[in-house]
């Protein structure tokens, strides 16, 4: 995967376990490292009884066919391996295990978690639409 495909502005939708979903707009942005792009979001959960609103960050870093994802603080999130239209990465987190799924296409592309655990089982789906190129 090309990193420059994900510069831009993107609408997401996200859907958490089936039963809650999110909207709001992300946007990757060049960053001071060769290969690294800065990540951010902001979401609204509209279907609970009171509106939440999240923010988040990270860093992604593309090497070769590896893109590795990174918190703000520039611990390891978890790594992907791109072939493709596609990469695929897994995470543990003490009991939890996510497995990242992105794919691909012209103007969108999907990134699909599904997380296991002692108290987990649901699947996260996030869906990127364009709406600019940086």
């Amino acid at each position: 995967m090309n990193y420059q495909y994900f510069l831009g502005e993107w609408r997401l939708e996200r859907k958490f376990g089936g039963t809650s979903h999110a909207s709001g707009k992300a946007e990757f942005t060049s960053d001071d490292k060769p290969q690294r792009l800065f990540y951010k979001e902001s979401l609204s959960i509209t279907d609970m009884p009171v509106i939440t609103e999240s923010v988040r960050a990270y860093f992604y870093d593309f090497k070769d066919n590896i893109i590795t994802k990174r918190f703000t603080d520039e611990s390891k999130f978890y790594s992907l391996e791109s072939n493709g239209n596609k990469a695929i990465g897994y995470h543990k987190c003490k009991n939890d295990e996510y497995h990242a799924e992105y794919e691909v296409f012209d103007d969108k592309f999907l990134l699909k978690y599904i997380v296991k655990g002692p108290r987990k089982d649901y699947v996260i789906e996030n869906l990127y639409i364009r709406t600019s190129v940086a």
